[in-house]
């Protein structure tokens, strides 16, 4: 039986012939810790499939796995968005994750329509350096088309901006880093609020890695944004991102849950498509083929884009460690 969130034979060996790759230190720039029970999910899937909490402990056994003992640093961590979630109690929960990990810091799950007092009450605490807003809570709709203001409205930019705060955005739109409305807003609101460090996460929404290809070089001349390999399946995209700004902006992120998913997402027409027990049937592949987890199939991909680009151990480094310390200094 193909199942998530466990530990094969097949990811041990993957595991093993990637681990030549990576450096002695490694800070996870983008995982989720969540109670199931917030997310008010209206049907079973993926992600009930896990632990009712997913929070630092269950984050350190999961990457270990891959990782193996003494490597992991720490995390930046956010709640995991949810249409219908209790984002308030998401928040809540993030921060008593950070007060069991003394390594670790945090963004705050935003909406449109969030007091500012709120943002600013939680801000005071020096462990919550972001926001991270989503467009499951976008005011357009469809949420999938939304612009990026729909989900992170300009008084939110101003705010990260004053504050030096990160930002970790995933777009949507069909485009993604290709279409000319998020383009255009990613530069203006970069231009306009150097004090943001923005982080476009799951490299620009690469997931079609030819989206990220294309478009990567217009945002030359940006010295406020940086990218992670969140999730990525699609070595192209982080090589678009590697040979156009350098080791130096990219970052490496589990994803966590997404990490324990078996399967891998690929580059289909102009989208993307999720292989996975819900879209695939394992068993009568063929030839016969043994899935690994998302998270190994992304650090294959990102030693895949290292290699072509011919980066050396400190390069590497870079993107495991050495940004993440940068970018999350407060």
């Amino acid at each position: 039986m193909i199942e998530n969130w466990t530990f094969n034979k097949n990811d041990a060996c993957a595991a093993a012939e990637i681990r030549d790759f990576l450096p002695d230190k490694v800070f996870d720039i983008h995982a989720h810790v969540y109670r199931v029970a917030d997310l008010r999910l209206g049907k079973p899937g993926f992600i009930t499939e896990g632990a009712a909490e997913v929070g630092a402990d269950i984050w350190r056994q999961c990457q270990e796995r891959q990782f193996g003992p003494g490597i992991l640093s720490g995390a930046l961590f956010f709640p995991l968005p949810s249409e219908n979630s209790d984002v308030i109690r998401q928040n809540e929960y993030l921060i008593e994750q950070l007060d069991l990990s003394e390594s670790c810091k945090g963004l705050l799950l935003v909406t449109p329509h969030m007091p500012e007092d709120y943002i600013l009450k939680a801000l005071d605490d020096p462990r919550i350096i972001g926001l991270k807003p989503y467009h499951m809570y976008s005011s357009e709709t469809p949420t999938l088309e939304s612009s990026i203001f729909g989900y992170m409205p300009e008084n939110l930019w101003a705010l990260a901006g004053k504050r030096g705060l990160i930002v970790t955005l995933h777009i949507v739109r069909a485009a993604a880093l290709s279409d000319e409305g998020n383009l255009e807003t990613i530069r203006y609101v970069c231009e306009k609020y150097p004090g943001v460090k923005l982080i476009l996460a799951h490299a620009a929404r690469g997931f079609c890695a030819p989206n990220t290809v294309k478009s990567v070089r217009r945002l030359r001349g940006l010295d406020n944004i940086w990218f992670d390999t969140s999730g990525v399946c699609e070595a192209a995209a982080l090589s678009s991102i590697l040979a156009e700004f350098g080791p130096g902006r990219l970052m490496w992120g589990s994803d966590l849950p997404v990490s324990e998913m078996r399967g891998k997402c690929v580059t289909i027409g102009d989208g993307f498509l999720w292989l996975n027990n819900t879209t695939i049937r394992w068993e009568t592949a063929s030839p016969e083929c043994g899935p690994i987890l998302v998270g190994l199939e992304s650090l294959r991909a990102l030693r895949e884009a290292c290699g072509a680009l011919g980066l050396d151990e400190g390069g590497v480094q870079d993107i495991f460690y050495n940004n993440a310390m940068s970018i999350t200094r407060r």
